[in-house]
């Protein structure tokens, strides 16, 4: 004995009929209702479980069974996945409604050449026209709430013995599908393959204007720093006096050469901070070897900053001697030596 299932699918919505003797309907019960929402695979799979049950089977191959998908406005990949729970059974199909619709329209005589009507079946409606030309369409959706035909899920049961052929098969359709689905996969993955070169291109591109922005924005702040730092240069202007020399003398110290020593004394350290006009050192003077303390000095800062020196505590200095660099409060020993190795090849 052969039993025919008739299921009818929406988006989120699915109900199921069996089809006894004289194309009889009879409404499968879900838990004692006629429809069962849905919204993900394991529900789908709870929905051929009612099936099974109202057969009181196991599987649809226990019995000689034929079943079909009336499709609405489910999505396909749904579908699919319905037709795969049911494919132990002998003979399955899936059906587009908007292939149906019209054969039925024209068997109840609903429409004529020339003409276009509304039906309404499964909660959905549906237009369907037919032209001069015999050509037929069927589209979901209709504005003329008026002048609607209702359709019960029932009269599909006497249109169940469609010529196959004239319909969507499982098969061809699932390779149709894949087809597609293959080609937009395809498409996408060039598409992503594209947009990542893109990506990497722009971050390129964004990597190299942050370097710049970074170079000028330090470039910027070098200047800035440049402008707060000063050398501390030691110039000698003494002299010997010769009219301090005795007349009887002068001859024989003209022959000798005499220099003053200068040894510098820190008063303060590497990295102090120090006060424009504040004394950063002593200089000890002394003339052949004899220590002159009345010719002692200082020297003090000629801008505030942070010092560091050029020349070790107790060195002996000369004139033109560097002694130390006054920088600006955020610099660093390595900043100022930078600034100022790079002063030197300058000049």
């Amino acid at each position: 004995m052969k039993y025919r299932t008739l299921i009818f699918m929406a988006k989120h919505r699915m109900a199921a009929i069996d089809i006894g003797a004289n194309d009889k309907a009879d409404v499968i019960s879900i838990d004692g209702n006629n429809v069962m929402e849905y919204t993900s695979g394991t529900q789908i799979r709870e929905f051929c479980q009612y099936i099974k049950s109202y057969y009181n089977i196991d599987s649809f191959s226990d019995l000689e069974m034929e079943i079909s998908i009336l499709r609405f406005d489910a999505v396909m990949r749904d579908a699919l996945l319905l037709l795969e729970e049911i494919q132990d059974a002998k003979e399955y199909n899936l059906i587009s409604v908007e292939k149906v619709l019209p054969w039925i329209a024209v068997k109840e005589g609903l429409i004529k050449t020339g003409t276009v009507v509304q039906i309404e079946t499964f909660d959905l409606t549906y237009t369907i026209s037919l032209d001069e030309a015999m050509v037929m369409k069927c589209q979901a959706g209709g504005t003329d709430k008026e002048h609607v035909f209702i359709l019960p899920k029932e009269k599909f049961t006497e249109y169940n013995h469609l010529d196959k052929n004239d319909l969507f098969g499982y098969e061809d359709e699932k390779k149709v599908l894949c087809e597609k689905y293959d080609n937009e996969l395809k498409n996408k993955e060039r598409r992503i393959r594209k947009l990542e070169q893109q990506l990497i291109k722009e971050k390129e591109k964004t990597k190299n204007i942050e370097n710049r922005l970074e170079k000028a924005v330090s470039e910027i702040y070098e200047k800035e720093k440049s402008i707060n730092r000063h050398i501390c240069k030691f110039v000698n202007t003494d002299e010997i006096n010769m009219t301090m020399v005795p007349q009887i003398l002068q001859s024989a110290f003209r022959n000798i050469t005499y220099t003053y020593t200068y040894i510098v004394k820190f008063c303060c350290y590497d990295a102090d901070i120090v006060k424009r006009g504040q004394k950063i050192a002593d200089i000890k003077v002394s003339l052949g070897g004899s220590r002159l303390p009345e010719r002692d000095f200082f020297i003090s800062a000629k801008e505030a900053g942070r010092i560091y020196w050029l020349c070790e505590p107790g060195a002996e200095v000369k004139s033109e001697t560097n002694m130390a660099i006054i920088g600006d409060l955020s610099d660093t020993k390595e900043d100022v030596m930078k600034w100022y190795n790079k002063v030197q090849q300058d000049q």
